[in-house]
């Protein structure tokens, strides 16, 4: 889901919107929603969109209550006239909508959505994000309008649904909506999703689509620090409490209790590092569980931020102001978004013993998997099974196979191999590939930071010559087991991940691609490590 890239919107640039939807595209996605509560983009958005191939589902201008259109006055009929004529050329475009979460009845039907279809008959229309489609006005396959009057279902539509949101609470602060942060609301995160076999692809029924869903998050220290005074750093200072959610019951969910009253660089870095790794894990195991099922969109709240503190974004704040990346620098869930959670190809087990592997792909593709036990203690790997599995092409095409021969519970297969029975001591790092596929890695703790038993490892980092492309190699090795490791720098550009494990006997080596020309000594002079040992 795409918002405003910036509240001052004479600060927009070219630069920050082209390196946003390249990130867009690197991180696998194909779709983005343009949400009703923000603004129609600029014309170097769209274009860029084309170019990359990334599909719009765009929301007219109007979200929720205290938006919504009026259609006696003929300055908003002029507004949607206007903008659909202005972009209906972009290929990109593939749905218009005509609102954020308002049902997409009455007005929106009446007025909106039928000045839109007047003005542009080539693609589908649908009544709101989300909606149950349309009983009346377009054809049911394609959504494309009818000629006739357009009338909203009710109820009994395909399955598009928001949520959930995991809302930050368990502090006050001035602008939450709902006044509830007072009370701290703890959860029980999901490592291995509770997923079963059922019936998956096209024409498999129900399908469905997730237009929504999210964590609140802060952000990297190099980008909110460049805009705090010292004597504000900290999760609780009186700067904090103008933000909209705090983050407490989700930190303290997945680390245990904090106390996020301390400030100070140490204290700020590890807070800030808890959020990200928090938000990336809640996302991982919601799509995890989405991607068992008849599921055909999952779009993210959100993709990016408005400012350059806390939301719900993937990506920083990218406007070139001081400490940002033009473009936004990228947070650990877009690198889990890439190399995990929306590769084409995915394997994930459950708690069960029972894993699924599933394509996405558009064509057929034969896959090996590889699952193995990690011990934290020596880094070692024992290896449960080793599969050849063959699927057909996509979307939605799920095998289902066991983590062990005999389908073993994976309890029984930790108990068997000498780890914790409730995994605080061991991780599943499962393995797929293909000769016609990048190789994908899901690594998988059983347990949320705070539950694991885990060495104190000690980490070095050696930073290669400058390659041919402008990239750079940097090579992370450890003396023992580190885990969702984080390198950050004030250089603009990304890593090929992040939030990785580094096991000891041999290095992490993460390549750094750079946006424009790299200066070396700014690189190294930035680079700063951190890993879940030193933020517990």
């Amino acid at each position: 889901n795409m918002i405003p890239m910036e509240e001052l919107e004479g600060r927009a640039s070219d630069a920050a919107i082209k390196r946003l939807v390249m990130s867009v595209a690197e991180a696998r996605m194909n779709m983005l929603r343009i949400w009703g509560g923000g603004i129609y983009q600029y014309d170097r958005f769209y274009d860029m969109c084309d170019e990359l191939g990334i599909m719009l589902f765009h929301d007219m201008q109007y979200a929720q209550q205290g938006h919504s259109p009026d259609a006696s006055d003929p300055l908003q009929r002029a507004e949607l006239l206007h903008q659909v004529r202005r972009l209906s050329h972009h290929p990109s475009i593939v749905v218009w909508d005509g609102c954020n979460e308002c049902g997409g009845g009455g007005v929106y039907a009446s007025f909106v959505m039928t000045t839109v279809a007047a003005a542009d008959q080539s693609r589908a229309i649908w009544p709101s994000c989300p909606a149950d489609g349309w009983q009346s006005g377009a054809d049911t396959l394609y959504a494309r309008p009818n000629g006739r009057a357009l009338v909203a279902k009710s109820s009994g539509g395909p399955s598009e649904s928001h949520g959930p949101y995991m809302a930050g609470n368990g502090w006050r602060t001035d602008e939450d909506p709902y006044w509830r942060d007072w009370d701290l609301r703890l959860f029980t995160p999901v490592m291995l999703p509770a997923v079963t076999p059922h019936t998956t692809g096209v024409g498999a029924a129900p399908g469905n689509f997730r237009s929504e869903f999210g964590c609140s998050v802060w952000t990297s220290f190099e980008s909110i620090a460049a805009v705090l005074d010292e004597t504000s750093w900290g999760l609780h200072t009186p700067a904090m409490f103008e933000r909209n959610w705090p983050v407490d019951n989700i930190v303290q969910s997945y680390f245990g209790w904090q106390n996020l009253n301390l400030t100070g660089l140490i204290a700020f870095q590890r807070q800030l590092y808890q959020s990200m790794v928090s938000q990336a894990l809640y996302i991982k195991s919601q799509i995890e569980d989405l991607r068992s099922t008849n599921n055909f969109g999952t779009l993210i709240w959100q993709l990016n931020e408005i400012w350059p503190t806390g939301g719900w974004g993937s990506i920083e704040y990218g406007s070139p102001r001081p400490g940002q990346l033009t473009g936004g620098r990228w947070k650990p869930l877009h690198y889990m978004l890439m190399n995990t959670v929306f590769t084409d190809l995915t394997a994930v087990c459950s708690w069960s013993g029972q894993c699924y592997v599933r394509n996405d792909f558009h064509d057929a593709v034969v896959v090996g998997v590889l699952i193995n036990l990690v011990h934290f203690g020596d880094g070692s790997s024992e290896m449960l099974s080793n599969s050849s599995v063959s699927l057909p092409a996509g979307p939605a095409q799920i095998r289902w196979i066991c983590a062990a021969s005999g389908c073993p519970t994976i309890q029984a297969l930790l108990q068997q191999h000498g780890c914790s029975v409730i995994g605080r001591d061991c991780a599943l790092d499962i393995r797929v590939t293909s000769r016609t596929h990048p190789d994908v890695r899901n690594f998988a703790t059983l347990l949320p930071p705070a539950n694991l038993t885990l060495p104190s490892p000690t980490l070095a980092i050696h930073i290669g010559p400058v390659l041919h492309d402008g990239s750079i190699f940097v090579n992370v090795t450890s003396s023992s087991t580190a885990l969702f490791v984080v390198l950050t720098t004030q250089s603009p550009g990304r890593f090929s991940d992040n939030a990785f494990p580094v096991l000891p006997g041999g290095p992490a080596s993460i390549r750094f691609f750079p946006w424009e020309p790299l200066d070396p000594s700014l690189f190294e002079s930035t680079l700063r490590l951190e890993h879940l040992q030193g933020n517990l």
